[in-house]
């Protein structure tokens, strides 16, 4: 339903102005709430974007805006929507979306904070075998802040939440899949029916893994990174490039310059490769944490030793706290006896999770003075197998 509005040349610069900044509205909320920022450049982008908005309104409040259904061709008319144009543009319902709780700052913060949940955990976030409808996520720092999160069917209770929202918070990176490795070729994040998939760890990753320079030699030149470089080279002894659309693997010791794919490499080779690439591009820097989970199932009992040794390494050269989850008594093993050596025994700290009265909650308690506790634990499937060896010997007599 077409009808003509006309404005003057004034007023048309500023209703095109509010409407092109309502277009991005959504867009630049989930940004901010998915894309990795800093509190402080999220705090300034909403009260920015907010300042705007109000500055637009106050504009169009002094200025007249005649609106006619004639079909000349008048200076300054455009064809538009009535409707459309009625809802973006009119001063009653800009001045509606200023007045919704969405553009303050807190619930914006909120928002980013769901939004998280929502892609890491593709919006189920609640206990699934539990009829009760609420879950929490109860926590105590270091400094001994304490606090709690509180789903209800998958939705952020506000009211029940006790975080809190103003505090800095830190992404950190997750590594749980050496095959995401394989994706740094791809030239542009994937939309699905014009949609951007969801900005989540992986895709965080994958995009510090493209920030490398290309043609980057793994291995850097200083003095203090010599243990890790030589671990490094024991595993990958040749380089690895990263340009553009192209990644791979300089392979050593080739006369004809032979370059594999990374997608091509052992999935054991891509858990180094990983590391080296974020080492060497610089974004241990810019993390505090880095989460791997279970990453000694890729890998050879040999590699485990020197994945284990790596990591306790860049932990105590690089200052990097590393989250390690494994279900392996030898590779808590590795952790412990090499951060023995490496003397930062009394930095690590070991945690085991269990259930409380209630099988639907789980706490996660400190084990650092009962470790033996866990290799007894994690060594029951082995005398499992030992029993049975032994029962089989006993029919065979």
């Amino acid at each position: 339903r077409l009808k003509k509005i006309s404005l003057d040349e004034e007023s048309l610069a500023i209703a095109e102005e509010a409407t092109a900044l309502l277009d991005n509205m959504s867009y630049i909320i989930s940004m901010l709430e998915e894309h990795p920022t800093s509190q402080k450049e999220f705090e300034n982008q909403s009260i920015n974007f907010s300042n705007k908005l109000k500055k637009i309104i106050n504009s169009l409040e002094e200025t007249v805006i005649t609106q006619s259904l004639t079909t000349g061709n008048l200076e300054g008319e455009m064809e538009v929507d009535l409707d459309d144009i009625l809802i973006r543009m009119s001063i009653k319902e800009i001045k509606k979306i200023l007045d919704t709780d969405i553009l303050k700052e807190d619930n914006l913060k909120f928002e980013m904070l769901q939004s998280v949940f929502n892609n890491e955990f593709n919006s189920q976030i609640s206990n699934l075998t539990s009829n009760n409808l609420k879950s929490t996520i109860s926590f105590t720092e270091v400094n001994n802040n304490s606090g709690k999160l509180v789903f209800i069917e998958d939705v952020l209770d506000r009211e029940a939440s006790t975080i809190n929202i103003n505090r800095e918070f830190v992404r950190p990176i997750f590594i749980d899949d050496p095959t995401v490795i394989d994706e740094i070729s791809e030239s542009i994040r994937i939309y699905l029916g014009g949609k951007k998939l969801s900005y989540n760890h992986k895709s965080y990753l994958i995009d510090l893994l493209k920030q490398t320079n290309s043609d980057e030699n793994v291995f850097s030149k200083k003095k203090n990174d010599e243990m890790i470089n030589a671990i490094l080279k024991e595993v990958i002894d040749g380089n690895i490039s990263i340009n553009g659309r192209k990644s791979f693997y300089e392979i050593p010791y080739s006369d004809r310059n032979k370059k594999l794919s990374l997608s091509n490499l052992s999935t054991g080779m891509k858990s180094f490769s990983i590391l080296s690439i974020l080492k060497n591009s610089g974004a241990f820097n810019t993390v505090e944490y880095v989460i791997l989970d279970e990453p000694e199932i890729h890998l050879h009992p040999e590699w485990q030793l020197k994945y284990a040794e790596l990591i306790v390494l860049l932990s105590k050269y690089l200052n990097i706290k590393f989250l390690v989850t494994s279900h392996s008594p030898y590779f808590i093993e590795a952790i412990e006896l090499f951060s023995m050596k490496h003397g930062i025994e009394g930095k690590v700290n070991y945690y085991k999770s269990k259930h409380t009265q209630n099988p639907n909650f789980y706490t996660i308690e400190d084990y650092t003075q009962r470790l033996s506790d866990i290799y007894d634990e994690l060594a029951e499937s082995m005398f499992d197998l030992q029993n049975l060896r032994d029962e089989l010997e006993l029919e065979e007599e």
